[in-house]
């Protein structure tokens, strides 16, 4: 939820949507949630020099003995309306600091209009060349935007915020076009055989970018690998790891992400097993898996 107001900021930038993923009220729940942030969070780090407000931009997190809370941005010693210096908050999110490392290899860097946040197109890098993309909001764009190149692998840990999910239970799907049986199995065992070809959608994993909704949204599904329960801020969370991404030559690596999962999220009242496969429109974040500021941070070292 960044606080200044620009007609010139695009609608995929600020976290009205992204805090909508945890509380159902926004209007009062955030406003009355980011005062105990600032006021009782402890300092993560600071960039120095801020790229457009401030002398530097301070993160502030809370809970500090947590992996998984609200990360505020302030500008230091930025000009206040009236001219005076003065500390400017300018914007705070739900951020997860853990999760699973991924190498990725930049694509692009699009920072935000305030300098301080952004987000970074990837690929899963496969022998022969790239593989599958992915989109995320950089929960520590303020610390490490210096540090990324277009074509520059680097470990990053992936985690998202269900807008929705829902339980599926997927049928197979019946392929009986001719044409696309004998495409299908030439060169086969099968060559010549013309009965319907069963395609199984249960155990898929499927990342569906949603560019028109915002480039760090996707439509998700696959299997549930773990269930846990956590508390945020008072609200009780599902947690379902779930598999987003299989790639070619790396078989028996899936790629799996932890996804948070309010309790106004689920579409239906089925809740998760492992075994399962969950659909959702999902917020990734990711994060470098090696911050300085971060794992040199009493309670909040994410190195599970």
């Amino acid at each position: 939820m960044t606080e200044h107001e620009d007609a010139d900021i695009p609608t995929n930038e600020g976290h009205g949507d992204h805090w909508a993923c945890l509380f159902r009220d926004i209007e009062t729940t955030v406003t009355a949630h980011l005062p105990q942030v600032v006021s009782e969070g402890s300092l993560l780090g600071v960039a120095e020099p801020a790229p457009i407000m401030g002398e530097a931009t301070a993160g502030i997190w809370w809970p500090g003995q947590a992996n998984r809370g609200t990360l505020a941005l302030v500008a230091i010693n930025a000009r206040n309306e009236d001219g005076t210096p003065g500390n400017l908050f300018m914007s705070a999110y739900p951020a997860v600091l853990d999760g699973p490392i991924q190498p990725l290899t930049i694509q692009e860097v699009l920072p935000w209009s305030n300098g301080i946040e952004g987000l970074v197109r990837a690929t899963f890098p496969e022998e022969g060349g790239s593989g599958p993309e992915i989109a995320f909001f950089d929960t520590l764009f303020y610390l490490n935007r210096d540090r990324y190149r277009p074509g520059l692998t680097l470990p990053f840990r992936l985690a998202a915020f269900a807008h929705w999910a829902q339980v599926v239970h997927p049928e197979p799907v019946v392929i009986d076009n001719p044409e696309t049986i004998a495409a299908m199995r030439k060169g086969t065992e099968h060559e010549g055989d013309m009965s319907p070809i069963d395609v199984i959608m249960s155990g898929a994993a499927i990342l569906f970018p949603r560019d028109d909704l915002s480039p760090d949204d996707a439509e998700a599904q696959g299997p549930v690998r773990a269930v846990d329960h956590v508390l945020w801020a008072g609200v009780p969370l599902i947690c379902c790891r779930i598999t987003v991404v299989r790639l070619l030559d790396r078989e028996d690596e899936d790629i799996d992400i932890p996804v948070l999962i309010a309790p106004h999220a689920w579409k239906t009242e089925e809740r998760p097993e492992p075994g399962n496969d969950l659909q959702a429109l999902i917020w990734i974040q990711g994060c470098l898996a090696d911050n300085p500021a971060v794992s040199g941070a009493e309670g909040v070292a994410p190195n599970g």
